[in-house]
């Protein structure tokens, strides 16, 4: 059996390699393994105006997609937990939380949760959905590598997830016209 690190790398690689995210409706989008992100932001000291001093607390993830920007920067889009085997009530609450202080610092991030040689339906069937209420998807895997289904399935969502990302941020960060959108409906697949 190969130890969930291993998996994770191997996972990031075939990303990379097979799961055409390279340019998503012209944007580059790179993923990234063991990536920190920070989930809190502490101002320590203030001029006159502004902020001056920042501090910046960070968890380590396994998978983060991304959009490198021609300037250099870069911004968040998907960070992905990755769990091999099965997933207990703690490790529901754990990534949850980790979701959820994610989002306190960047608002438009999507968080999702990837279960590999795990039948999600499996009992309990509910620890993932009752626990991990921050997350935005959960994948699972009936083995180590997904299945052509499977596979196809998670970078569809992963392609959908950059995309709704970048739509909560020009959301967030643009003056809309409040016209443009009558409704906003977060909508529950299962696939």
């Amino acid at each position: 059996m190969t130890s969930e690190q291993e998996w994770v790398q191997a996972l990031g690689e075939r990303l990379r390699e097979e799961g055409r995210l390279e340019e998503l409706d012209g944007a580059t989008v790179q993923v990234g393994t063991g990536a920190r992100l920070p989930y809190s932001c502490e101002v320590i000291e203030h001029d006159a105006n502004e902020a001056r001093e920042n501090h910046a607390e960070g968890h380590m993830n396994e998978l983060l997609l991304y959009d490198q920007l021609e300037s250099g920067w870069w911004v968040p889009r998907v960070v992905i937990e990755c769990k091999l085997g099965e997933v207990n009530s703690q490790d529901a609450q754990t990534f949850s939380v980790k979701a959820a202080r994610h989002k306190d610092v960047h608002s438009y991030l999507r968080c999702g949760v990837l279960i590999g040689g795990q039948n999600l339906f499996s009992v309990p069937p509910v620890r993932a959905f009752r626990h991990g209420d921050r997350f935005d998807f959960i994948a699972s895997w009936s083995n180590e590598l997904a299945s052509e289904t499977e596979w196809a399935l998670f970078t569809e969502i992963l392609r959908e997830e950059v995309r709704r990302s970048r739509s909560i941020q020009e959301l967030f960060t643009t003056n809309q016209d409040p016209a443009k959108y009558s409704i906003v409906h977060r909508q529950l697949t299962f696939k």
